[in-house]
């Protein structure tokens, strides 16, 4: 919706669990799915956390993956994330748009 999207892209939250429920963590804005967690040893990058891949694009940059890592627990911004060139990715796929977005009628059924 308006409050999380632009025409840059979507704000990520990244939440983690404290006592039996969940808080924030993080949000990142400008971020596109579909969103991956890279496989262990899958990109040599340095991040203390683990490596979430995501799509870059708009603004007339072209459309391209890149590396969310992290230092100290925090993750870089998206206009930081390095981007991942020529290589095939394996991981964990976390969100996936469905292109176009499902009518009222479709998320009704």
């Amino acid at each position: 919706g308006p409050y999380t999207s632009g025409t840059g892209g979507d704000t990520l939250l990244i939440l983690k669990e404290k006592d039996q429920d969940w808080e924030k963590d993080q949000s990142i804005s400008v971020i596109h799915a579909p969103i991956l967690v890279a496989a262990p040893g899958e990109l040599h990058l340095p991040s203390d956390r683990k490596i979430l891949i995501f799509k870059r694009s708009g603004g007339g940059a072209k459309e391209a993956y890149a590396a969310l890592t992290s230092k100290d627990g925090i993750y870089c911004t998206a206009a930081e994330a390095e981007e991942v060139k020529d290589q095939e990715i394996h991981g964990t796929l976390l969100l996936v748009q469905k292109d176009p977005a499902p009518t009222l009628e479709e998320k009704e059924k």
